[in-house]
């Protein structure tokens, strides 16, 4: 018997459908960044997305400071043909921060984000290219800032007035990351009268403008001003940041004061020049020659139609002289002083130049303006002879020889001598017998170093002939030579002496008297 099994169940196992697996995963997601932003640089941030086994289609990122949605900052990356990761290197930037290294986008945000101590909050969001797209968990990631940028600040060029004796500077500042604090300044107020004062101050006074704060600093001028300038010696504006950022103006302009700064130096001329003598003084032209160590009178004239005349002085290398006005004298037009010095030391021919010259009163004294009159040239001249004197004789060794010498010795000459003007160079030593008119020796001593004045010995000796009588006096004849261009010659000296004859007589012929008887 043959039994038939049923199909049914084999039939509805044939048609069921297979069972599906659920995928549930997301793309993962990363935020690479510093915890804290020194804005004066760029803020580098990386981003990170993958789906492994899928696409990625778009990546987003969004800014948000201190939770404020007003300030909410967004970027979205969006993908035709990706891989299953994708990377995003951003370089987060403010107005003046600068730029990253190895960044592929350049973000730039507004100023608010610079604020210090702000809290950014960067979040990044991503989906898969799937059929039921995927989104990655949102992921956020909190940055501090650090405010480094300084603020921005100018002055106009115009000064204001309030018409009677304030003038007010004007300015603009912005900072637009932590706001302004606090600023500083130093003026220098110069002007004709001698007038040099400085102003400096801080304020944190700014008012609201358009695009920017101001700032207004009044400066009240001196009295009697006719001529000057303020001069902008230091500004700075610093933010609220902590610590604050500071700007420093440096590009800062003058500001003119009545007829502005005077530049005009002063017109100055030489009137006379007089070398005083005792027994007359003497005119001076320009060239012209006077002993070293002389003395001089100059008269000079000075004018100045700006701010007037300060000072006035005269110079040679050896000292100078010097005339100031009187404040209260002090005024616009001419002036004129003698002025008395000495010329310098030297030796025949040097020249030197006589300096004039006279500032006007405007500011302090490197702030004026000086004039020089046309160089008025002299020379020293050495018109005037040496004196000499003969001390007496000396052995070859330098001792001095007591009484007279004898004949037949061999005696060096001790002179001394001065220049009034110059130095002594030379010596001539000349030996006249008794009864000579004509020196019979003669010894040139040149000096190894010019002097003044001194004690010298002639450089041979004298030979005193044994065989010359000695019954009248010897002469020793001096004269000296100074180091003029023209040498002056002293005058000449003689030193007389009578020689020892120690000799013995010889007796060479006898006579005998003849007696002769009274008567």
């Amino acid at each position: 018997m043959i039994r038939i099994l049923p199909l049914f169940g084999l039939s509805l196992g044939a048609c069921m459908a297979p069972s599906l697996i659920s995928d549930e995963s997301k793309p993962v997601l990363t935020v690479e960044a510093p915890g804290d932003w020194q804005t004066q640089k760029g803020l580098s941030i990386t981003l990170k997305a993958g789906s492994p086994g899928r696409e990625i289609a778009w990546l987003r990122v969004s800014l948000e400071l201190d939770g404020r949605l007003e300030h909410l900052q967004t970027r979205r990356f969006d993908y035709v043909d990706s891989s299953e990761t994708v990377q995003e290197r951003l370089c987060l930037r403010l107005p003046g921060t600068a730029p990253c290294e190895n960044t592929d986008t350049d973000w730039l945000l507004p100023a608010a984000f610079g604020r210090d101590r702000g809290a950014m909050t960067i979040m990044a969001e991503a989906a898969d290219r799937a059929t039921a797209q995927r989104a990655a968990e949102t992921v956020r990631k909190q940055v501090l800032i650090e405010d480094r940028l300084p603020p921005s600040a100018g002055l106009n060029d115009e000064l204001k007035t309030n018409g009677a004796d304030v003038f007010y500077i004007q300015g603009q500042a912005s900072d637009e990351g932590s706001g302004l604090s606090r600023l500083g300044y130093r003026f220098r107020i110069t002007g004709n009268g001698r007038i040099s004062t400085t102003v400096e101050g801080e304020s944190e006074a700014f008012l609201p403008g358009n695009g920017s704060d101001l700032f207004v600093i009044p400066v009240v001028s001196p009295p009697v001003l006719r001529s000057g300038e303020i001069e902008v010696e230091s500004l700075w504006i610093q933010d609220a940041a902590n610590p604050a950022n500071r700007t420093d103006v440096l590009d800062a302009p003058n500001y003119c004061l009545g007829d502005c700064r005077d530049t005009v130096p002063p017109r100055v001329e030489i009137i006379s020049a007089v070398w005083l003598q005792p027994a007359g003084n003497v005119p001076l032209s320009s060239g012209d020659g006077l002993h070293a160590n002389a003395e001089i009178e100059v008269t000079v004239q000075a004018v100045d139609s700006g701010s007037g005349i300060d000072s006035i002085r005269v110079e040679t290398p050896r000292e100078r002289a010097e005339y100031r006005v009187e404040e209260a004298q002090n005024s616009p037009g001419l002036v004129e002083t003698t002025l008395r010095l000495r010329v310098p030391d030297g030796i025949d021919g040097d020249r030197f130049e006589l300096s004039v010259m006279a500032w006007d009163d405007y500011g302090d004294v490197p702030d004026r303006n000086r004039g020089e009159a046309e160089a008025f040239a002299l020379e020293i001249v050495d018109d005037q002879s040496p004196t000499v004197e003969v001390v007496g004789f000396v052995n070859a060794e330098g001792q001095s020889i007591d009484g007279p010498p004898q004949l037949g010795d061999e005696v060096f000459v001790q002179v001394q001598g001065n220049d009034p003007l110059g130095k002594i160079v030379s010596f001539t030593f000349g030996l006249l017998p008794e009864s000579e008119d004509v020196p019979t020796q003669t010894i040139e001593t040149i000096l190894n170093e010019a002097e003044h004045s001194g004690t010298w010995t002639s450089s041979e000796a004298f030979v005193l002939e044994a065989d010359r009588r000695a019954m009248d006096n010897w002469r020793i004849r001096v004269e000296a030579l100074d180091n003029a261009r023209v040498p002056n010659r002293s005058q000449a000296i003689e030193y007389p002496f009578l020689p020892r004859d120690v000799r013995e007589p010889i007796l060479d012929q006898v006579v005998r008297p003849r007696t002769v008887h009274p008567g």
